[in-house]
């Protein structure tokens, strides 16, 4: 019997390939949820709740999918990029994106966009090195001279910026723009929790470059 019960022991023991994999898998959900739980009360999706301020940051994406059709995210940015300008919360847009070439310029097409809404042109400024979150989260403040604003982006997008931005000294809340569902938008959510991990990278390299310590 005590060899029999010996056995059974050794056969419901957990091995240890699958203790590490479960203990890599929870770092990036533990970052997750950390970046949620620290950018919870600085996003909002009800433009009333924003509070006035000179300059809101508008993350870039392409106008178009990879298939050629019009890319939700990009339009449901404008459209709340817009709701912002028209309720008075902002004086001034910065459209940062990507601008790698003459025939890619995302910020003229986010322009563009804006003015078709409604928003004159004196009233947005260009960033063209807006090529990775943490860049046009810098460039408000080492360009354009701001320390607080507003971050336009989609929920998940927010998260990330507004944490960089309040970790590497700013004051940032976000406005949540109109989300995608359905497959794209789930695949999206998917990526989220990697790029959340790779945000993070982005803090330590960044603070050990400057010689500064995170908030």
């Amino acid at each position: 019997m005590q060899i029999r019960d010996k056995k059974k022991r050794r056969k419901w023991r957990v091995p240890t390939w699958l203790w590490f994999c479960l203990v890599l898998a929870s770092i990036p959900l533990g970052i997750n949820i950390y970046i949620k739980a620290y950018t919870w009360s600085l996003i909002s999706d009800d433009v009333k709740a924003i509070p006035p301020m000179q300059m809101a940051l508008v993350l870039g994406t392409s106008e178009k999918r990879a298939d050629g059709k019009p890319n939700p995210y990009f339009y449901y940015r404008m459209q709340a990029a817009y709701e912002l300008y028209k309720a008075g919360k902002v004086e001034y847009l910065i459209l940062s994106g990507d601008s790698r070439d003459k025939y890619y310029n995302e910020p003229k097409r986010m322009q563009q966009a804006l003015m078709d809404l409604g928003v004159p042109i004196v009233h947005t400024r260009l960033d063209y090195y807006g090529d990775r979150t943490l860049e046009s989260v810098k460039r408000c403040r080492t360009v354009f001279g701001q320390s607080s604003f507003i971050i336009v982006s989609q929920r998940f997008h927010n998260e990330r910026a507004v944490f960089l931005a309040n970790k590497i000294g700013m004051k940032a809340i976000g406005y949540n723009a109109r989300t995608v569902t359905g497959w794209e938008g789930l695949w999206t959510e998917c990526r989220e929790v990697l790029a959340k991990v790779l945000a993070v990278i982005d803090l330590i390299r960044y603070s050990e470059a400057e010689g500064i310590k995170a908030n």
